[in-house]
């Protein structure tokens, strides 16, 4: 369920309009990689565009749909639980349910895979949401967990909450949302310091607030942006890193 857990992060992600490429087509995908992965799955008459075919989270190698149907998410949930009768393998149940205040979500593992669907509970007409396949183990998986990411530093104490991958050509992004117990001015410090030593310079210097603070940076035709934003004695860095493609 940690997958699932994580994509509500990306889902205000790309609600915000940050992922790098949208891709606005019907379920495309190259037919080499189409079959090794399961298949999309929507009830009839539900409406879908990929957002991301490309993307790792947590660097598991992710597709991501959003969708809109106009049944009531109870009936769109129900469709999956008529189709998801026969547990993955013995002792495992053949669906898992979870709900928040923003969605209702039902996942099912399917070999190599974990499909998860996220509808928003807000909208009891409608079903508004996201269908996620992410590759949590196998050949994919792996060279996702081996790729050569671009370093990018930690203040002692920091935690990872998330990481996301966006390859384009010629240039990739990663996206990097960390914590810890540092102001946002002495987390702009030690980033600015960090790729100011490795050859990148500061773009414009634009302090938004005591609390909230930013980082724009460029080297040769790459740009990398920082946000900074203490609450409730932590600061929440949200970074995107973009490195050329010979990097991987």
């Amino acid at each position: 369920m940690q997958i699932v857990c994580k994509l509500f992060h990306l889902t205000s992600w790309l609600r915000l309009g940050r992922v790098p490429r949208l891709v606005v087509a019907v379920l495309t995908s190259s037919g080499a990689m189409a079959a090794e992965w399961p298949q999309l799955i929507l009830p009839d008459g539900t409406k879908a565009v990929i957002v991301a075919d490309q993307i790792d989270i947590n660097r598991m190698p992710t597709r991501i749909w959003q969708f809109h149907s106009d049944k009531t998410p109870e009936q769109f949930l129900a469709f999956y639980r008529e189709k998801w009768t026969k547990p993955p393998k013995e002792g495992v149940p053949p669906y898992i349910e979870n709900s928040t205040e923003a969605w209702k979500i039902i996942s099912r593992p399917e070999g190599d895979f974990m499909i998860a669907v996220q509808v928003d509970a807000k909208n009891s007409l409608v079903s508004n949401g996201m269908f996620s396949i992410a590759q949590i183990k196998g050949k994919l998986a792996d060279k996702a967990l081996v790729s050569r990411l671009p370093e990018y530093p930690k203040m002692p104490g920091s935690t990872v909450l998330q990481e996301l991958t966006n390859h384009d050509p010629g240039k990739n992004a990663l996206t990097i949302i960390l914590e810890n117990g540092n102001s946002a001015a002495s987390n702009r410090a030690y980033y600015k310091k960090f790729y100011e030593s490795r050859g990148w310079t500061e773009i414009v210097n634009n302090k938004k607030s005591e609390n909230v603070d930013v980082l724009l940076l460029q080297k040769g035709p790459l740009e990398t942006s920082f946000t900074f934003v203490a609450k409730n004695a932590k600061t929440q860095v949200v970074g995107v890193i973009q490195y050329p493609e010979e990097q991987q």
